[in-house]
């Protein structure tokens, strides 16, 4: 039964490779039977350290100044930067939109640091969806979110 199940899933599951994320490949490799290839040889996104330094090479903005715009602490910042402290989502989200990025350059921003992205299934999200969208500055979706009962972009959660 087992091994009937695993034959159905192994039928399932042939994907193109050219369309696979890492983990879909990862698997794929798997169920082939293939020796798996190092992960280092799976593409991979763009870093968290690699947005962040286009956006604000983009933007032609220091560190010093985007800390301060988001209310990050400047060392924070820099240790976020060099991979030495995983951000919050928050920390995230205010650096996205001091940065004034789009929607897009927001989600890529939130994988790249382990955060959940925003979806339109979660109303605090739309609230932050529409101000990204709408370009509307930080402190204004927070205010937003905070007269709609929710969690402000400051609070550390």
């Amino acid at each position: 039964m087992c091994y009937h199940l695993f034959i159905q899933y192994q039928e399932m599951y042939v994907m193109d490779p050219d369309k696979m994320s890492p983990t879909q490949y990862f698997v794929q490799k798997i169920i082939e039977g293939y020796p798996v290839e190092p992960l280092a040889e799976i593409p991979l996104g763009p870093s968290l350290s690699d947005l962040l330094n286009t956006a604000l090479g983009q933007r032609d903005i220091s560190v010093a100044a985007a800390a301060e715009l988001s209310g990050i602490n400047r060392t924070s910042l820099y240790k976020i930067m060099d991979g030495m402290v995983q951000p919050q989502r928050n920390t995230l989200l205010r650096l996205a939109l001091t940065l004034e990025m789009d929607f897009e350059q927001c989600q890529q921003l939130l994988k790249a640091g382990s955060a959940a992205q925003l979806t339109s299934s979660r109303l605090r999200d739309r609230i932050i969806m529409v101000g990204l969208l709408n370009r509307e500055p930080l402190d204004e979706i927070s205010r937003t979110l905070d007269e709609q009962g929710f969690i402000n972009l400051y609070a550390k959660v």
